[in-house]
């Protein structure tokens, strides 16, 4: 906001330049008439120097309308620059908020994946317990013989010693 108010006092600076200038070239232009008038009344109005003065007269009316011209002209393309600034100002806000805004979608899509996820999660465990409920302990999974026992994978020294039984010899 600071910014554009900057820019705003720039381009009312620029014009409040661009008016002096005009009300400057304006005294100018009425001073030279005047200078001229009197002179006229003064001296013979088709003498040499006369006319040198009445030229000098049109070079600095000419001159300062020039200098106004230039100064319009220099005052538009300022604003018009501004005004290119600031448009560029709000794409680039604009693109901010759109990177925002896909951001935030991205992170909806994430929350809503993460439901999915944790609700087929649910699902599976709710089909897991149902398959163990339903077969009870009488149709438990039995192991197979090429599977070793819990008890066959502990090491030698974690299990309790046993006494062997040995039958005599015949």
């Amino acid at each position: 906001s600071s910014g554009i108010n900057a820019e705003y006092g720039e381009s009312t600076k620029g014009k409040a330049d661009e008016e002096a200038l005009v009300a400057s070239s304006k005294a100018v232009a009425a001073a030279t008439a005047r200078l001229v008038a009197a002179s006229r009344a003064k001296s013979d109005p088709l003498s040499n120097t006369q006319q040198r003065l009445t030229n000098a007269a049109k070079a600095v009316a000419n001159a300062t309308q020039a200098l106004v011209a230039a100064s319009k002209k220099a005052t538009e393309e300022e604003e018009r620059r501004l005004e290119e600034e600031r448009s560029q100002t709000e794409v680039q806000a604009l693109t901010a908020t759109a990177s925002k805004a896909k951001e935030m979608e991205a992170q909806i899509k994430i929350l809503k994946l993460q439901k999915e996820l944790q609700d087929a999660q649910k699902q599976l465990f709710s089909i897991r317990k149902d398959e163990y409920s339903d077969a009870g302990p009488s149709s438990a999974p039995t192991q197979t013989p090429s599977a070793p026992s819990q008890a066959s994978k502990a090491s030698p020294a974690s299990q309790p010693h046993r006494a062997v039984a040995s039958t005599p010899a015949p």
